[in-house]
């Protein structure tokens, strides 16, 4: 019978007896109360993001905004777009602009501020989250467009309360109410637009009083299509389009009938010495020059009044603020009846007219670019100042220049007078007549009184010259001779000849540059900003290119120049970090009559050092590791054998020989013995030794092994070299155990049936199968 057990006591846990809950209950308790009010926050939380994402998933604008398709010209609904410099008039109204984004300014997520630009005008445009109107993905989308962007913008044109100082329409602003996207920019901007358009000089940068990145010339020319974007470029080319408006206009009126010449010439024009040649299939060409021949031919076939706008080209190696190699020539040619002076009033009132029209009717065009390059307005006379060559010397004398550099005008000198002139008669326009005939062309007319001078004529504006012209001769015979005098071939210009020789009036005219016309009147400080695309001596395309006798094949111009100056120095390297903000450059705008060019170096140029510096280094790389890699031990030149002995190192041999005992000798030493191919494994068992005899004995000893391979070891890399097979030494001179040799042959040496067959044609092992 089994015992039965005595029932046990409660504890006092489950009599519920005692002081309480232990501390680790509690503790769990806590952590578990803890765990579950983060549980339910983030819970609410979860609910609350996804209420507002259900929310915002209702774009109740996305029909107002976004990237428009491209056009392929699928239709035309001949819906009317609005000029941003008309909206004044168009307050109230609904408006259709397509602009750029010049600039855009968010504030919040419920507000974005857009500069909108056309050419030189721009408006400020307000897109603010409406109901059922505009959302805030519309205001984020149009916040987030790229600057430069062209954009479709619908709303409305508002009255603003006060004038609107960063945009040229400041009293209107456009309410958007639909934007789309019709191009954007692919990458990023070499600089901004609006960075660019800044003022240049110092007192309006001081007076602004903001920082901002200065865009230099040489950054503008290299990345052209941006720069041209600026207000103040837009203002530059159409007052360009206006000259040569006025120019056609004015000479119109006057009865001239404009034509075209050729610019490709059979034989240098003119003196010959600045004129590009280019190949012409089997022969040679020339570019003109400047259309001087050929208008004086259609004077002699009786077109009596002529003139021409179109590219001249000059070979000068001038890289100076006023010159390129290719510009636009206004030129016109006249016949007339009793004096050359006929003419030269004629180009007077043509000039004077292009200054009025510049004057009265293109006034904004005028202030636009003065707010990036101030300037005192152009003045010129109703009764226009003429001074003879040698009253313009006697005013420089009296200014303090010596007379001997009067010779000829310098730059220096011109622009001197144009100060002493503006300061004494209040004009920046003037003309200087009779000119030494030394200093003109041969087709020009001597003056009947002094054969010293001639009957020509230069014009000035703001102390340089803009235009020179003369009297022609138009009698053969004399023109031969003066041809003659000036070194020029009449055979070569046979036909430019001849057409005098068939009767020809007497006739005059000139020639003026329009980019240069252009920069005096507005001063812009240097010509290459008149230009489109300048080119200059250094500058065939938006990019720089460096010449040399044989330029990178991309810089090669279609034609092959005959005249082409050596660059004494290279392009300073001028850009914008990828931030946008200018380098530091060696490049001056301002013109400087002391300095040869505003923007080329005197010194050699930093890419030119860095590039030959950097092809040395690689040539001396090159030869250095040629000379390591090809390096192997000398002979030691102190032995009298004919066999290559080694240097007494023990690391400069692998001896994988066996150890001798001579006669004479208890002593061991080591003997270079052929080597046959051994694995890895071998050829660690057998260390480098020291050798312990002379080197006329070990050269004795290599004498005595047979033709074969020794192995050495120099700087890590095995190599076998191959020793001549020496005649036998006298057996007593070095006694053998033959036995040791056997021993030592049989160990490390293969045998001569494994010798004959390589690896390849060695016959297969054996291999037993098992039974």
């Amino acid at each position: 019978m089994a015992s039965a057990e005595p029932p046990k006591e409660p504890t006092k846990e489950q009599t519920g007896e005692g002081d309480g809950p232990s501390k680790s209950a509690l503790k769990k308790a806590a952590k578990q109360a803890e765990k579950e009010k983060k549980a339910a926050e983030k819970a609410a939380k979860q609910k609350e993001l996804e209420q507002q994402k259900t929310a915002n998933e209702v774009d109740y604008a996305s029909e107002f905004y976004g990237p428009l398709p491209l056009n392929q010209s699928q239709s035309r609904p001949r819906r009317a777009r609005d000029q941003v410099a008309t909206l004044s008039e168009r307050v109230g109204q609904p408006v259709l602009i397509r602009a750029r984004v010049q600039t855009s300014r968010a504030q919040g997520n419920k507000m974005v501020f857009l500069n909108l630009r056309q050419r030189t005008d721009s408006v400020q445009a307000l897109l603010v989250v409406t109901p059922e109107k505009v959302s805030k993905q519309m205001v984020k989308w149009a916040a987030s467009l790229a600057d430069e962007s062209i954009v479709l913008v619908e709303g409305t044109a508002e009255k603003t309360q006060e004038p609107i100082k960063s945009a040229t329409v400041s009293d209107v602003e456009i309410h958007v109410s639909k934007i789309y996207l019709i191009a954007t920019i692919d990458g990023r901007l070499p600089f901004s637009v609006e960075d660019a358009n800044r003022p240049e000089t110092v007192e309006a940068k001081e007076a602004e009083g903001a920082q901002y990145n200065r865009v230099l010339l040489e950054t503008r020319l290299n990345n052209r299509v941006v720069d041209l974007r600026t207000q103040t470029n837009q203002a530059v080319f159409t007052l360009q389009s206006a000259v040569g408006d006025l120019f056609r206009e004015f000479l119109s009126k006057n009865g001239f009938i404009e034509i075209h010449s050729p610019k490709l010439q059979g034989a240098a024009t003119e003196s010959g010495a600045s004129v590009f040649k280019v190949s012409y299939f089997k022969g040679n060409a020339y570019l003109a020059q400047s259309p001087q021949l050929a208008k004086q031919m259609a004077i002699a076939a009786d077109f009596e009044r002529v003139y021409e706008i179109g590219p001249v080209f000059r070979a000068e190696d001038s890289n100076t603020h006023r010159h390129m190699t290719e510009f636009i020539g206004l030129d016109l040619e006249m016949a007339f009846e009793e004096h050359y002076h006929e003419v030269m009033e004629v180009i007077d009132a043509m000039l004077k007219h292009i200054f009025a029209g510049l004057s009265q009717k293109y006034k904004k065009e005028i202030e636009t670019v003065k707010r990036q390059f101030p300037a005192e307005d152009f003045k010129w006379r109703e009764e226009t100042l003429r001074l003879t060559f040698r009253e313009a010397v006697e005013i420089l004398v009296e200014d303090g220049v010596p007379r001997e550099e009067l010779d000829d005008f310098s730059t220096e000198n011109e622009k001197r007078l144009g100060r002493l002139i503006k300061a004494k008669y209040d004009t920046d326009y003037y003309i200087i007549d009779k000119f030494p005939m030394a200093l003109r062309p041969f087709y020009t007319m001597a003056d009947p009184e002094d054969p010293t001078l001639s009957n020509s004529y230069d014009f000035f504006m703001r102390g340089e010259e803009i235009l020179s012209g003369a009297q022609r001769i138009h009698e053969p015979k004399l023109l031969c001779e003066k041809m003659i005098s000036k070194g020029v071939d009449p055979e070569t210009m046979k036909h430019y000849v001849d057409a005098f020789r068939m009767g020809c009036p007497p006739h005059a005219g000139g020639g003026i540059g329009l980019e240069r016309v252009l920069m005096l009147f507005l001063k812009l400080n240097n010509i290459r900003r008149a230009s489109l695309f300048p080119r200059d001596p250094k500058r065939l395309e938006p990019l720089v290119w460096e010449r040399s006798d044989q330029p990178h094949s991309s810089s090669i111009p279609p034609v092959q120049f005959a005249v082409r100056a050596q660059a004494e120095g290279s392009m300073a390297i001028v850009g914008s970090d990828p931030s946008g903000a200018a380098t530091t450059s060696a490049v001056n705008d301002t013109p400087d009559p002391d300095t040869p060019s505003p923007y080329v170096n005197d010194k050699p140029g930093v890419q030119r050092f860095i590039g030959i510096a950097m092809v040395a280094a690689m040539l001396l790389a090159i030869l250095f590791v040629w000379l390591y890699t090809s390096r192997r031990p000398k002979p030691d030149s102190s032995s009298k054998s004919q066999t290559p002995t080694y240097p007494h190192s023990a690391r400069s041999y692998f001896c994988c020989g066996r150890r001798r005992k001579r006669a004479s000798s208890s002593k061991w030493t080591e003997v270079a013995l052929p080597v046959a191919e051994q694995s890895a494994d071998e050829l660690a068992e057998h260390e480098p030794r020291s050798p312990t005899v002379s080197e006329k004995e070990r050269s004795k000893m290599l004498q005595s092994e047979p033709r074969g391979l020794i192995k050495e070891v120099s700087g890590g890399v095995v190599m076998y070299t191959e020793v001549p097979r020496p005649a036998m030494p006298k057996r007593e001179r070095y006694p053998i155990d033959w036995e040791f040799e056997r021993a030592h042959r049989a160990r490390f040496e293969p045998s001569r049936s494994q010798h004959r067959h390589s690896e390849r044609s060695r016959p297969p092992r054996k291999t037993s199968t098992r039974q």
